[in-house]
């Protein structure tokens, strides 16, 4: 449904990045309708939990966790980012973290139409949510556990995030050479010039490649934690 959030070209990245789910428990914080909490049990995972801050989220993630006949294996609910009113994260212990949560700024992610009304964005600059998950993922991740994140590096303000990145954890590994380039055009660009009434801060950075322009991302997998 449109007031919803749907996958992605960044879903898609989580799934080629993230490796030994065989087995694993997995923690899914951001699900939205749960595809990578499915995928992830699909693939061999032992235990998933997903958890979302919308409700309607965490009532159509049920609805295809069913589908897949995958009850008992993803257990979906409604939260901020460990914390359930069930709490049911406490004293458990993921081998693998996935954090498709916002980091995209709200002028910016509600220009582009890529979160809808009711969705919660990065806030302002971009880096309420994913902060928050980088602060608290160390003391809910098994030994050698990892966490999987991405950043739009061109719409939100990732030397922040990275900052934070970076004082929680003392390993932290691009997945890509370079960030990649997503494109946008000419009008979505006039529409993030038209939120900012075309005085862009500096943390959001359009880039032009070859006639073309975009936002970079960059997706991260951090361990060992501080």
């Amino acid at each position: 449904t449109p007031h919803l959030f749907a996958p992605n070209t960044i879903t898609t990245r989580f799934t080629r990045a993230i490796k030994g789910l065989e087995g694993a428990t997995v923690f899914d914080i951001g699900t939205g309708m749960a595809p990578l909490a499915i995928w992830a049990s699909l693939e061999g995972a032992s235990e998933v939990y997903a958890i979302d801050a919308v409700p309607e989220h965490i009532k159509v993630a049920r609805l295809n966790i069913s589908k897949y006949d995958l009850e008992g294996k993803v257990h979906a609910y409604e939260g901020n980012i460990f914390s359930t009113p069930e709490g049911v994260l406490e004293g458990k212990k993921a081998d693998i973290i996935m954090g498709d949560v916002s980091g995209i700024a709200d002028k910016a992610a509600r220009a582009l139409g890529l979160y809808p009304p009711g969705v919660p964005t990065g806030g302002d600059d971009g880096t309420d949510v994913i902060m928050d998950l980088l602060e608290n993922a160390p003391k809910y991740l098994a030994e050698n556990g990892v966490l999987y994140f991405a950043i739009a590096t061109g719409l939100s303000d990732d030397s922040k995030i990275m900052n934070v990145a970076n004082k929680s954890f003392n390993s932290i590994e691009p997945l890509r050479e370079t960030p990649q380039l997503f494109p946008l055009a000419d009008a979505e660009v006039k529409a993030i010039n038209e939120a900012y009434n075309h005085s862009l801060p500096d943390f959001i950075k359009i880039l032009e490649q070859r006639g073309r322009f975009g936002w970079q991302g960059q997706m991260y997998k951090a361990s060992n934690p501080k």
